[in-house]
């Protein structure tokens, strides 16, 4: 090429003597380096002085990934490490994420430290969350069988009284009875509550005074 390349401190580059090294310094602060060029020909030579400003290494970490189902509660997103950095991505805002929306989503932590940005990104899933539904009777009568199939989304459990019912059910006693349908979808659940009274059929007597010979019309009475 006909000239040669001498840069200093040798020690921090790995190939002193070409024209493009690579600089590797560990120690934090000012580095002030040279870079001496010179003809082959004349012998002649020239130095240049420069610098570099080594700053510590930094790990930014937004946390582990994490899975939510639709409307499951915000999420604070004060765990961010360093301190002192600001939270992005969609749904997030004021760092604070709420997984209104399914889908896959980058949040992402940013630090600025010696004038770099630095960052992690966490990716948070968001799966559709089921809407189940029910639909019994407000009342039943004490004996009568009551079907347990109008549950949707089809293939969720019952549960009476807290007890864990399939197919039908005849309640024991009258009363007001308690339902939750939940259905998992495998992934997210919901949780539908009704409530039915069950009633008895009683019968009245009452003592009624009439004269000998008399008539009177009669009936049953529930």
């Amino acid at each position: 090429s006909g000239h040669s390349y001498l840069w200093s401190p040798s020690s921090v580059f790995n190939n002193p003597n070409v024209r493009n090294p690579v600089l590797s310094a560990s120690n934090v602060g000012k580095l002030v380096f040279s870079l001496t060029v010179t003809n082959l020909s004349t012998g002649c030579s020239a130095t240049q002085f420069d610098s570099v400003i080594i700053i510590p290494g930094l790990s930014v970490n937004a946390g582990q990934d994490r899975i939510f189902c639709q409307n499951d509660p915000a999420l604070t997103l004060d765990f961010g490490l360093p301190s002192g950095g600001i939270w992005s991505g969609l749904q997030v805002n004021n760092g604070v994420f709420t997984p209104t929306q399914a889908g896959t989503f980058d949040v992402v932590y940013s630090l600025i430290y010696f004038g770099r940005t630095f960052t992690d990104t966490a990716v948070y899933t968001v799966n559709i969350k089921p809407n189940a539904t029910i639909q019994f009777n407000a009342t039943y009568c004490l004996g009568e069988v009551i079907q347990l199939n109008s549950g949707l989304p089809v293939g969720g459990s019952y549960y009476i009284n807290n007890q864990l019912v399939s197919g039908s059910y005849s309640a024991p006693s009258p009363g007001i009875y308690h339902v939750d349908y939940i259905y998992n979808n495998g992934l997210c659940s919901d949780t539908v509550c009704q409530s039915f009274e069950v009633k008895s059929l009683s019968q009245n007597t009452i003592d009624t005074v009439i004269c000998s010979g008399t008539s009177i019309i009669v009936g049953g009475q529930t």
